[in-house]
């Protein structure tokens, strides 16, 4: 499905919080970085859920990303460097499916340090 712009930058702000935080990101933390209304990202912020690129573990929580918007982010990324040569994260696509594992959040923490270190 195809992303927006916007709904890019928002998706790479909070992969990039998450993995700093290793923690559900809310909005507020999202619109500090990018300057905007929280209240406008949350619209945004729906919208990326609907779509499978975030996931919202309680109501009341902030989002994290499912292995599509992680997916997205790095490809993203690909495209920012154009580095063409490192199949790293390629490779690291292919074998990465956060349905396999039960437990989001020992799979969310194996591709945050997956990422970290690339």
């Amino acid at each position: 499905m195809w992303i927006s712009k916007r709904n890019s930058q928002i998706l790479k702000c909070l992969v990039d919080l998450y993995i700093a935080t290793q923690n559900p990101v809310s909005s507020l933390q999202i619109s500090k970085v990018l300057q905007n209304s929280s209240s406008g990202l949350r619209k945004e912020l729906q919208v990326l859920e609907q779509q499978g690129y975030l996931y919202k573990p309680f109501a009341s929580s902030g989002r994290i990303p499912t292995n599509k918007g992680i997916k997205a982010y790095v490809r993203r990324i690909q495209m920012e460097t154009d580095d063409r040569s490192d199949h790293v994260c390629s490779e690291f696509l292919n074998d990465f499916d956060i349905s396999t594992d039960p437990d989001y959040a020992t799979a969310s923490e194996s591709i945050v340090s997956a990422l970290s270190e690339t």
